[in-house]
């Protein structure tokens, strides 16, 4: 229950013994505490207010970075409200606290998701999904700053910059066509060098596409493309 709620139980009670008292007059001292409880309730309308305000818009644009998300808006929304067992990708900027650093980095949907909730302590239920996903939708750069480590640490790095060049330089020879073929299906010839999932994921999101991981066989597989080039 909410600060709110007990302050207005409390502010019934002390009513409720000032119509009972002598003459239905309260006492200096019943006066003065329903004034304080009056009081607190003004201020925690106030701070609920404050704290909504705060949250829903706090990963506003940072200035001094741009995002490099190749990732169609569509796309990020679409992989945000998956709940499937099927986790879709998306591709973000991470800045520390201090706003000195920035990596862009694919990563499950859930994992941003996640590292929302340790920010802002949001509660593990549906209700909490919801808000953290109206958090991320509110971030048109899609670049996040993190205060928490334990929300920094939800989103790890998993490849490196030469696994990602590795990747492009697998895929480029391919059409869009010939890739959502290879990706289509959970039983189509990948390619013969073992490639880092995730940076193959981020190959695909530069290249257009929605990538998921198939919850058995922890294996990336893309929605075809609606219109091809």
């Amino acid at each position: 229950m909410s600060t709110h709620f007990f302050s207005r139980r409390i502010f019934l009670r002390f009513y409720t013994a000032c119509a009972k008292s002598s003459h239905g007059k309260c006492r200096k001292n019943d006066e003065w505490k329903l004034l304080m409880v009056g009081l607190l309730m003004k201020l925690t309308h106030i701070a609920t207010l404050f704290v909504v305000a705060m949250t829903t818009g706090v990963f506003a644009a940072e200035p001094n970075f741009k995002t490099n998300s190749a990732q169609e808006s569509k796309n990020f929304e679409s992989a945000l409200r998956n709940d499937s067992t099927s986790p879709s990708y998306v591709m973000i900027s991470v800045i520390d606290a201090k706003a000195t650093s920035m990596r862009t980095v694919c990563t499950f949907a859930n994992a941003l998701l996640g590292a929302i909730h340790r920010e802002y302590d949001l509660p593990d239920e549906l209700q909490g999904r919801s808000k953290a996903v109206e958090i991320a939708l509110s971030n048109p750069t899609r670049v996040f700053r993190f205060t928490k480590q334990q929300a920094i640490n939800n989103i790890p790095v998993t490849y490196s910059v030469a696994d990602l060049d590795a990747a492009r330089a697998a895929f480029s020879p391919l059409s869009d066509i010939e890739l959502e073929k290879m990706f289509s299906s959970l039983y189509s010839r990948r390619p013969a060098a073992k490639l880092s999932r995730d940076a193959t994921a981020c190959v695909l999101i530069e290249r257009g596409f929605s990538p998921r991981m198939a919850d058995r066989s922890a294996q990336l597989y893309v929605e075809p493309l609606v219109n091809h080039p």
